[in-house]
């Protein structure tokens, strides 16, 4: 059998579920304002189906509809919806989400300082439940620290963004509650102020060394996926590498992304994902 890797990338149109109080990564979809819908559809070779559903006004995110398909998983679907504060920042999401009829609430709430800086966010996983503390952002001259609570069931962790001279994000260290000897540090690198390189090293008990690797294109597209890993003798003992291409509109947004896997000196298809663009008129 093929190895598979499933790889999930965020859309960094909405909220960023991994960093809150900084996502460097790249938007992968252009000229809000002129966008009323977008529709998603991944088909990968094993037969699974996810499509995604995204509902803009006036340039942002107003709702998302995750829907997938999968034999070993079965059926499951998210709704998403968002509101914004008079400055266009997002003030709460509430998600439902249905797997195998089992249904499940959460709400998010987003506060802010007097600078428009994201400093807290809320949740509750049931209706009348308190809101807790899910992430914590404090700021300095040159770099960004976030806490994040064991709210949904994580180890709390602490994120430090280290920034350039222009505010961009060139390193992102992780550090998880009770794994200090583990490491795990992500490097960014930009070319003309394009995001072009996204280098993540994790070191653990379970594995000594493991590299991701993201390479994008110019119009801030994800181009290549490679993930290694090494034994604690430096020996290779995984690799997988993702290439992808695309079609674009006349908006410059993509319409079509197959993804490509390197097998044994072949490249093989593992996924379509179709995207159709409602435009505003």
């Amino acid at each position: 059998m093929k190895p598979t890797l499933l790889t999930m990338f965020l859309l960094s149109t909405g909220h960023a579920s991994a960093n809150y109080c900084f996502n460097p990564r790249p938007p992968e979809i252009h000229n809000l304002d002129k966008i009323s819908t977008v529709t998603s559809k991944r088909t990968s070779e094993t037969g699974s189906t996810s499509t995604s559903v995204y509902t803009y006004r006036a340039g942002l995110l107003r709702s998302q509809i995750d829907e997938a398909q999968a034999s070993w998983l079965g059926n499951s679907s998210t709704l998403d919806a968002y509101t914004y504060t008079v400055t266009g920042k997002i003030n709460t999401i509430d998600s439902t989400q249905t797997i195998n009829d089992k249904v499940t609430t959460n709400r998010e709430v987003y506060e802010y300082d007097t600078q428009g800086r994201l400093t807290r966010v809320l949740a509750q996983n049931a209706p009348r439940k308190p809101l807790q503390v899910v992430a914590t952002c404090s700021y300095g001259p040159s770099t960004i620290i976030e806490l994040n609570t064991a709210f949904y069931g994580f180890q709390p962790q602490t994120l430090t963004y280290t920034l350039d001279d222009l505010g961009r994000v060139k390193q992102l260290t992780s550090t998880t509650e009770g794994n200090e000897s583990e490491t795990d540090v992500t490097t960014f690198t930009y070319q003309g102020g394009t995001l072009q390189r996204r280098e993540q090293r994790i070191s653990t008990r379970y594995s000594p060394t493991r590299i991701e690797i993201d390479e994008y294109d110019n119009a801030g597209l994800i181009v290549k996926y490679e993930v290694k890993e090494y034994d604690k003798n430096n020996k290779l003992t995984y690799q997988n590498v993702r290439n992808f291409e695309y079609q674009v509109d006349t908006y410059k947004n993509w319409a079509v992304r197959r993804e490509y896997m390197d097998y044994q000196g072949k490249k093989e298809l593992m996924s379509t994902t179709v995207r159709t663009i409602i435009y505003v008129k």
